[in-house]
């Protein structure tokens, strides 16, 4: 009966997982081989031909539109869980959906809402900020005043407390 050969630091002794980690990498550059070869043949067959123009970029797209709204492939995107509370008139939310989003910016169609008597209707012309309470000087602006003011764009996390 022969001796087992002892491990050396220059030769480890084959566990399972070695012997799979082997045969993985032998089989992963065989699969390489064989894709590069078949993707050569593909590419000297086709090289002369130009390649196939889809319909859609053979004519110009659509007109532009006054405001923006989802492409009809987008269209499935829509908020969810939209539902009023019993009982009531215009109180409940709509959820984002963000399992469904591209990207880390929800588009303003998309945003998560939280209604008590439904959706107002204000008029930018007549509508005013009051600021009063805790401070030296009440203040009232109107949106013509606050646009005045220099804007600043930035990106924020906002989650509401009403979103579960």
């Amino acid at each position: 009966m022969a001796k087992p050969k002892r491990a050396t630091p220059k030769q480890p002794q084959a566990g399972p997982e070695h012997s799979d980690r082997r045969h993985f990498l032998k089989q992963g550059v065989g699969w390489l081989a064989a894709s590069g070869i078949a993707a050569g043949a593909v590419k000297g067959a086709g090289a002369a031909d130009p390649p196939e123009v889809p319909p859609w970029m053979r004519a110009p797209g659509a007109p532009l539109s006054e405001y923006g709204g989802p492409a009809q492939y987008e269209r499935r995107v829509i908020r969810t869980l939209i539902r009023s509370q019993p009982g009531t008139t215009g109180s409940g939310a709509s959820r984002t959906p963000l399992e469904m989003l591209e990207g880390t910016i929800t588009p303003s169609g998309l945003h998560f809402e939280r209604h008590h008597s439904g959706v107002p209707d204000i008029d930018p012309t007549k509508h005013r900020l009051l600021i009063h309470g805790m401070v030296k000087r009440p203040l009232i602006f109107t949106v013509e005043a606050l646009l005045r003011y220099p804007m600043i764009s930035r990106t924020h996390f906002l989650e509401c407390s009403g979103n579960s």
